[in-house]
């Protein structure tokens, strides 16, 4: 499968994933109308305190990331390549990448903050818990979800047409710019998993179990957590890896769990390929 098939595979379920949303959005709001239900309240996640201007917050945000798919030129989604050497590291690439996550996250914290007159720490949980025992958490969970990730990599690896890897885990491997390396160690395990935690799982999971519940938030956020890293490879496992983000979060009450989890998870792939970079 070339490049441009991967990307238009993505697109495609983008759309159905924004449709998906569009329609259930009208559906539960129906449901909820006539059964006088608040089933969206329920859960550790709070949900109530968001409001219809959140669902176009997130509506557009979202939009704003699938831009991607239609940006003239080719459909690339990912961060612009360095010119000057197409086959080295993409430093440019990943600084790029880093600022505009980062650009999202403020936005997404002082829009909360200073529009909606909500406390961040408070909405995502940050104070439910210790810290080390959402660190312990965040250990025992991403085991349980890896070995679930594992096993549906197994699985695909047998049935998938696309067996390469993702752009940035590429670069990793190819480079012998151990500086290069370890800007992308940074930004895979601390920069990666406290702004897609914040964005996938603090925002859009908790706007749409407001407007849903927490069983479709859950996949919807998964699923527009696999397709934003912009590779059909490993988007099965990336959903996966989503879902239980989403579940840990919703168990917990604490944001702070998933953003461990991930950075496990990150950290722990991250080893293996530096690893074997320093022994091949």
């Amino acid at each position: 499968m070339s490049h441009a098939e991967s990307m238009a595979v993505l697109r495609d379920v983008y759309l159905i994933g924004m449709a998906s949303a569009a329609v259930a959005v009208l559906v539960y709001g129906l449901i909820r109308s006539k059964s006088h239900l608040a089933w969206n309240y329920q859960g550790n996640v709070l949900a109530r305190p968001y409001n219809v201007l959140d669902g176009m917050a997130v509506l557009l945000l979202l939009v704003i990331i699938g831009s991607s798919f239609f940006a003239p030129g080719g459909e690339s989604g990912a961060a612009t390549r360095a010119t000057e050497d197409p086959d080295g590291p993409n430093t440019v690439g990943i600084l790029a990448s880093m600022l505009f996550m980062l650009v999202i996250c403020t936005f997404i914290i002082v829009y909360l903050r200073l529009f909606r007159d909500l406390h961040p720490p408070e909405l995502f949980g940050l104070r439910h818990m210790p810290v080390h025992h959402a660190l312990l958490w965040g250990f025992l969970a991403i085991v349980v979800t890896y070995a679930v990730v594992f096993l549906v990599a197994s699985l695909k690896d047998g049935i998938s047409q696309d067996q390469s890897p993702q752009e940035t885990v590429d670069s990793f491997r190819k480079t012998t710019d151990w500086g290069f390396r370890i800007l992308m160690g940074f930004m895979a395990i601390v920069i990666a998993p406290v702004t897609e935690e914040l964005i996938f799982r603090g925002f859009v999971y908790g706007v749409a179990k407001r407007f849903t519940d927490r069983w479709f938030a859950t996949i919807f956020s998964a699923v527009m957590f696999a397709i934003v890293h912009f590779h059909v490879g490993t988007a099965p496992e990336l959903f996966v890896l989503g879902l239980g983000f989403a579940v840990a979060y919703e168990q917990t009450g604490s944001l702070l769990v998933p953003v461990f989890m991930h950075m496990f998870f990150n950290a722990w792939n991250i080893f293996l390929m530096a690893a074997a970079a320093a022994f091949s």
